[in-house]
């Protein structure tokens, strides 16, 4: 599933927020391609933010502009 919307500041930039129903094998393929010896080269932890909870949505929409990272962690009991 996915939605798209535009910035209200600049109808110019449109965004697509992606979601969906991983299954337990697409979990279990993603850990073993973080874990293998030759992914270390990549900096992943760089590239993803620290965790925000999902009563900090705004925050995290704005850090996402920022350009700061990649990908801004959203995490709902944090």
């Amino acid at each position: 599933m996915s939605a798209r919307f535009s910035m209200p500041d600049d109808g110019s930039r449109e965004h697509v927020v992606r979601a969906g129903a991983l299954t337990a094998s697409d979990l279990e393929a993603a850990v073993a391609f973080m874990r293998a010896p030759s992914t270390r080269r990549y900096p992943f932890a760089d590239l993803v933010s620290a965790p925000l909870p999902l009563d900090r949505l705004d925050d995290a929409i704005e850090l996402a502009r920022s350009g700061r990272h990649l990908r801004v962690a959203i995490a709902p009991g944090a």
